[in-house]
């Protein structure tokens, strides 16, 4: 080997090593900050059958929170807080995972509820996490959210009323807990989202301005179908992975390369918006895709 190749040689070995050492550095906070780097987005809602008291309504929305000892949940708390809501939406998977630990309910989940629900009244619904969740433990999840001043929208209509006019806040229970009470004949998913929506549903839906959350955006074409002026959904995680330009690899219902995982669609009449979440399910890391508070000015 001559002089010069040597040289090379070394030169090559010392960047190949000088990024190892950088990659080993450097990683673990890059992988940090995209788990815990959280994003506001604003919406404004944009039907004409807004009643005029309504105007300037503030609405937190949230979803996927996966609720654990995390970092990010402070920081939630704090920007909630800041934001000064009227009212909170959450679309289901509170929970971190089918737990069997009675002590996660009135330690992580409860300090969250507990700080949430002093920011505005919170309005929350199930999502498939709260349905694999044993009997016992989904009720110890809806007596600790109840304590905290939470309203379970279990296949109802909450009408918020403000100066004599009214708005609906309708939500529904994701589809596995109409496959796993056998409450309907099939297990076919949009049989059992059907018969939530008809329980669901406000009889006055033509007349009144009406939001509904549900857990499942790969359902989102089949909610609107229903007439409802502004359907919040969650479950995707806006992917989980995101490659910049292309968007989002997968997600849960849709397959490869979704089209439904972020943003605000316009589907018939309906304003779909579809949060990020804030944690994570079984892949614990985000990429290009921080977790998300949406603010919705009515």
């Amino acid at each position: 080997m001559t002089l010069r190749q040597k040289i090379i040689s070394l030169v090559l070995i010392s960047l190949i090593l000088c990024l190892v050492i950088n990659s080993i550095i450097f990683l673990p906070s890059f992988l940090f900050h995209q788990n815990n780097d959280l994003e506001i987005d604003y919406y404004n809602a944009t039907s004409n059958k807004l009643p005029l008291a309504f105007k300037g309504y503030k609405i937190i929305f949230l979803s996927d929170l996966h609720i654990n000892d995390g970092p990010i949940y402070k920081n939630v708390i704090s920007q909630c807080r800041n934001l000064n809501p009227d009212i909170i939406i959450i679309s289901g998977d509170i929970v971190e995972s089918s737990t069997s630990d009675q002590n996660y309910f009135v330690s992580d989940v409860a300090s969250f509820a507990k700080d949430i629900g002093k920011i505005a009244p919170v309005y929350w619904i199930t999502g498939n996490y709260e349905a694999s969740l044993s009997p016992s433990n989904f009720q110890e999840l809806k007596t600790t959210l109840k304590s905290c001043g939470f309203t379970y929208l279990d296949n109802l209509t909450k009408p918020i009323s403000k100066n004599g006019q009214t708005i609906n806040i309708c939500g529904i229970n994701d589809p596995l807990f109409g496959i796993y009470s056998q409450e309907f004949k099939t297990d076919i998913e949009k049989t059992i989202v059907k018969g939530f929506l008809d329980k669901a549903l406000p009889k006055n839906l033509s007349s009144t301005y009406t939001i509904l959350a549900a857990h499942r955006t790969e359902y989102c074409e089949f909610f609107a179908d229903s007439g409802v002026d502004m359907l919040l959904t969650g479950h995707a995680h806006g992917g989980q992975i995101r490659i910049p330009i292309i968007g989002a690899l997968f997600a849960p219902g849709q397959g490869l390369f979704p089209k439904y995982t972020t943003g605000e669609f316009k589907i018939k009449s309906t304003q779909l918006i579809i949060n990020r979440g804030i944690g994570a399910s079984r892949i614990k890391q985000r990429l290009f895709n921080p977790p998300e508070i949406i603010l919705i000015t009515l």
